[in-house]
């Protein structure tokens, strides 16, 4: 049996916490709810899979660094040595310079001509240098026909669109005319006569297109002079005839002619008005002179005037009443007083109404005395008829001469318009051709000066004759492959162990796995050996604090939940070894001892036991024993530290397994001795075997209160302990969570740094 000296030299060094009231721990009771960790599954139960995560691939290349750096560097030599040998041996390469301006230089002015942007330009003129046109040209020529280069192609053609290099190197203004051969007079020929027949067939071209332009826009110009003199001789006679060019002035004229055309119509109204009076005069005196013998007639009254016998009032007042009646019937039949019928038929009246009254007017003159019209008085003198005959006669022959004029009149109108029309047309035909002149004028001119501006490509550089061969671009090349290779290496690496899925983090417990996380353990310092330094020694004395402060925060925690659900035996395992179980169980079964609680600690791991070396005790006898019934309780367990105030801690060591063992431990054999370890402990903690690699710990887990799962940072594995946890969950074991083991110190913060040293006096600070 080992003293307390010897578990202190196994363990670190523990602190009493001087908990009161331990003995009485299991009948305090508080509200809680406890549920079991759920694992985070997709429908199919299988694990959910996590998007790229670039940290954790960095994680995981710091934790392979030197398999993934040896790797590279293997594959770096094998690739590098390969692509050496696979590439071809270098050979020799001509080059010419041509230097191309962004745009087109110019005088002065900037003409007419299409422009492109200097990007499409450039794409243009490398499509232009490797087309068969340019191509079929170079070898055409005697100098490439002879080469020797030339002579050994099966398609000379097709060689020369595949080895010629057209570039703009970094998309600047330099042209760069390229070839790779074996043959380094050869291939400089072929660039500069390449070069040659760009300058010739593209460039130069260009140029003759330009002058050509030049020559069509000046015979353009010429035809449109002659069209424009054409049209102003022409304008000019229709000038003289109109009388005026100015368009005001024809118009004022055209309106003019309009206004006379008018009035000479007006008066011809006016002056059939008067025929028609004339005419109406003359029958009447012709019936007076005819009704000279018929005896008296009655004369009709009108205006007032005494009833008299008069043989024109009497036939012009017939008329007057005709008159009217056909102008009430137009009035009756037609609604639009404007008519010409009806306003035909109105002056008509006025006419017969005027006459009427004027004859009146002329009785009067003579005495007021009644014309008798009979044949006492005698017939009415001949001049009158005369003089009215006469009169009708020149104003019919007056009507006639304006009928005349007003005719000729309308002629010069409709010349006149005619003439207006042509003088406008022309006008503006002049101006249209004038312009177009003008324009085609001003861009021949323009182009005569720019056509002396220098040319867009000029040549830099023709090709020399290579004298060393280009072995830089297979250098280049082969040591391309070889950081490939180098960094496909070290990713190669990185993302194995990156698909391995290793904890690297609590985050990944709690989000990736969904457990809960019942504490976490600080990894051992790594400056470990004979001779410790004093920053050593601080980095250890921290570690120290650390541990201790961490293993009774989850102490606490199973604590609690043992309160409420009444927890006696709690199983400690893991998926695999090698993730910290067994260091968590003696670390807990020890904090629960100094907590003043009575705790025992099982190595039930039967097939590979490592508790009593913990201890420095003997490997049986223990379980196997008592599975067997070899022994009684009392024989197998030890105490490793002696009674005290603040409790026991005890150990049951494995014993030695056999298949015997096995078999009891597989038909219940450890219900019964659990339940006879929870009447004696106030604790027992079970160190299981791994869950993965044997079925002991399933049988076990399904007899224990709770499992409480260890996790080895940065070796555990979320597939492993994803499996592990499944296996537990399914046969119904009440999962308590996880706990997390070498964790970084870095992680706790500086809340712990008060240099906790057990067993001394507390540092200040």
């Amino acid at each position: 049996m080992s003293n307390s000296q010897d578990f202190d030299r196994q363990l670190p060094a523990l602190e009493s916490d001087h908990v009161a009231g331990a003995a009485n721990w299991q009948v305090q009771r508080t509200p809680y709810t406890s549920a079991s960790s759920t694992l985070k599954t997709t429908p199919t139960g299988q694990l959910p899979e996590v998007g790229f995560n670039g940290q954790t691939l960095l994680k995981a290349f710091r934790r392979q660094w030197i398999p993934a750096i040896g790797l590279g560097f293997v594959l770096m030599m094998l690739v590098g040595a390969l692509a050496w040998v696979l590439l071809p041996t270098a050979k020799y390469t001509a080059k010419a310079t041509l230097l191309v301006s962004n745009v087109r230089p110019k005088v002065i002015f900037n003409t007419a001509e299409p422009v492109l942007e200097f990007a499409t330009y450039q794409k243009t003129q490398v499509a232009l240098i490797t087309s068969r046109h340019v191509l079929n040209a170079v070898l055409r020529d005697p100098k490439v026909a002879q080469l020797q280069i030339v002579r050994e192609q099966l398609d000379p053609l097709e060689w020369l669109e595949k080895d010629l290099k057209v570039e703009f190197p970094l998309n600047s203004t330099v042209l760069q005319l390229s070839i790779v051969g074996d043959y380094p007079t050869d291939l400089a020929t072929i660039i500069n006569i390449v070069t040659e027949q760009y300058m010739d067939k593209v460039v130069d071209q260009e140029v003759r297109d330009r002058r050509k332009r030049l020559d069509d826009l000046s015979v353009t110009y010429e035809k449109e002079q002659t069209r424009l003199k054409d049209l102003r001789t022409t304008l000019r006679q229709l000038t003289l005839d109109a009388g005026s060019s100015d368009k005001q002035t024809l118009i004022m004229k055209q309106q003019f002619d309009l206004e006379t055309l008018a009035y000479a119509q007006r008066e011809r109204i006016q002056l059939q008005s008067r025929i028609r009076l004339a005419d109406i005069k003359v029958k009447m005196l012709e019936a007076s002179r005819n009704n000279m013998t018929t005896g008296p007639v009655p004369v009709i009254a009108d205006s007032g005037l005494p009833v008299q016998t008069d043989a024109v009032l009497q036939e012009l007042a017939k008329q007057r009443n005709e008159l009217q009646r056909k102008l009430d019937d137009l009035k009756r039949k037609i609604r639009r007083p404007n008519d010409p019928a009806v306003l035909k038929s109105t002056n008509d009246l006025a006419t017969i109404k005027k006459a009427i009254q004027d004859r009146q007017t002329d009785l009067l003159s003579r005495g007021g005395a009644p014309v008798n019209m009979g044949g006492s008085a005698g017939p009415e003198p001949q001049s009158d008829l005369d003089t009215a005959r006469q009169e009708l006669a020149v104003l019919v022959q007056f009507d006639q001469a304006l009928e005349q004029d007003i005719e000729t009149r309308k002629g010069d109108v409709k010349q006149q318009n005619l003439t207006t029309q042509d003088v406008q047309t022309e006008s503006e035909a002049i101006a249209m051709v004038a312009q177009t002149a003008s324009s085609v004028g001003k861009e021949v001119e323009e182009m005569k000066l720019e056509m002396t501006a220098p040319p867009r490509v000029k040549v830099v550089n023709k090709a020399d004759v290579p004298k060393l061969k280009d072995e830089a671009k297979r250098l280049k090349m082969c040591a391309g492959a070889a950081f490939g290779a180098f960094v496909c290496g070290l990713l190669g690496v990185s993302l194995w162990e990156y698909r391995t899925r290793r904890i690297y983090s609590t985050h990944e417990v709690v989000e990736s796995l969904g457990l809960n996380l019942v504490g976490t353990l600080p990894a051992l310092p790594t400056s470990t050996g004979r001779a410790v330094s004093r920053r050593g020694q601080d980095a250890l004395d921290r570690w120290h604090s650390l541990m201790v402060e961490s293993i009774d925060a989850t102490r606490t925690m199973l604590m609690h939940v043992a309160r409420v659900e009444g927890l006696r035996a709690v199983m400690i395992t893991s998926a695999l070894k090698g993730e910290g179980k067994t260091s968590l169980s003696s670390h807990l079964a020890t904090s629960l001892a100094r907590a003043g609680l009575r705790t025992l600690l099982v190595d039930s791991d039967l097939r590979n036991p490592s508790v009593h070396r913990l201890y420095d005790l003997p490997p049986e006898p223990g379980l196997c024993e008592l599975l067997r019934g070899e022994i009684s309780l009392e024989d197998a367990i030890v105490e490793v530290v002696g009674p005290s105030p603040l409790g026991t801690l005890s150990v049951l060591p494995a014993g030695r397994c056999d298949p015997q063992a096995l078999s009891a431990l597989a038909q219940d054999g450890m219900r019964n001795l659990l339940g006879t370890l929870k009447t004696r402990y106030d604790f027992v903690i079970v160190d299981s075997a791994p869950v993965l690699p044997v079925a002991d710990t399933l049988l076990i887990g399904q007899q224990v209160d709770a499992v409480l799962f260890s996790i080895l940072r940065d070796v555990s594995r979320v597939h492993h302990v994803h499996a592990a946890y499944d296996r537990l969950s399914r046969l119904g074991v009440r999962m308590l969570g996880a706990v997390i083991n070498g964790e970084s110190p870095s992680n706790y913060g500086s809340k712990y740094s008060y240099g906790y040293n057990y067993g001394s006096t507390i540092k200040a600070g």
